[in-house]
């Protein structure tokens, strides 16, 4: 017996309408996955240059900030490493939460967190020497 021709349509426009539907859903799931990472990994860590930029600052003075005035303790993780011309090499990683939390703190209302601009400026003079 044969199967009727209108049947055999259907069935094969039903089979296409869900082939299509699961590839349309793979397809978002897998771009959705991918942007959700991306943009987690963007938000969370920020390198040396990244911060300066994020906190409106430059390098230098954010370098001051960390390593000689130690305003952004706990916000930062610094490793080493040597590079293929047998250097040691450092960089420094933000948290961008930890950050936003010193730097809040350090804009408190109270005076003992003040930052010292003056320090600041004065160092980077020594630097330029």
């Amino acid at each position: 017996m044969k199967k009727p021709i209108v049947s055999t349509i259907i069935a094969s426009i039903v089979a296409l309408i869900c082939t299509a539907a699961i590839c349309i859903t793979a397809v978002w799931g897998i771009g959705e996955v991918y942007r959700q990472r991306k943009t987690a990994s963007q938000a969370s860590y920020l390198t040396e240059a990244q911060a300066a930029d994020y906190l409106g600052i430059d390098e230098d003075r954010l370098v001051i900030l960390r390593k000689n005035l130690k305003y952004l303790e706990g916000s930062y993780i610094v490793y080493s490493y040597t590079n293929d011309a047998g250097e040691e090499e450092s960089v420094c990683m933000y948290s961008k939460d930890q950050l936003d939390k010193a730097m809040s703190k350090l804009m408190g209302d109270s005076k003992t967190n003040s930052v010292n601009f003056k320090y600041i400026e004065e160092a980077l003079k020594q630097a330029e020497k």
